[in-house]
């Protein structure tokens, strides 16, 4: 989505209603995608074709936020790409996740030269902004690491994630995964 130009489809992925407010958000932000499900599962499956698309600010509250939960360091990185200003409230469980999230992110985004204005309970962001590559600290947080990681993609020059090993804890092949998209 944040990527000009690309397209990529994403297999086997659980659309039940429950994980799918990450897309919802999205369809709101206007990303294009287009979802084919699968009918050989006992539960909704199905693939994602998501195109690469101008993105528009997006707010969310705390009646938002349990369903967006784990995305939101995702979405601080694609609020500053989108036109206008993104708000997180309602998301005070962010601070006290493997790390403060909320800091690591704003610490994240302003090591990239952007900025964002930080809440007890959630953050603002601008956009669209210009990202440069730095060393970004994970704090040993799977979420923040492949969040630096995708930044990178996006960043003008280098970006390195410091202690990205840790993102074995959810996604052991991401990297990988990563670095053949990158090149496809």
């Amino acid at each position: 989505a944040l990527s000009p130009g690309s397209e990529l489809t994403v297999q086997g992925v659980v659309l039940n209603p429950t994980r799918v407010g990450f897309l919802r958000l999205l369809k709101q932000m206007g990303g294009q995608f287009k979802i084919a499900f699968e009918k050989d599962h006992p539960e909704l499956v199905g693939s994602i074709t998501l195109q690469a698309a101008p993105l528009s600010a997006f707010e969310l509250g705390a009646g938002d936020v349990p369903l967006v939960i784990d995305e939101i360091p995702l979405l601080a990185l694609m609020a500053t790409q989108a036109r206008g200003t993104s708000v997180v409230k309602g998301a005070r469980e962010l601070r006290i996740k493997e790390t403060d999230r909320i800091d690591a992110v704003a610490k994240l985004i302003a090591a990239m030269g952007g900025s964002i204005e930080v809440f007890s309970d959630g953050f603002a962001v601008s956009g669209p902004q210009k990202l440069r590559g730095a060393e970004i600290d994970s704090f040993g947080d799977h979420r923040i690491a492949m969040t630096a990681a995708v930044a990178g993609l996006i960043a003008e020059g280098p970006t390195a994630v410091k202690d990205a090993e840790c993102v074995s804890i959810s996604y052991p092949d991401f990297f990988d995964v990563l670095d053949r998209l990158r090149h496809d």
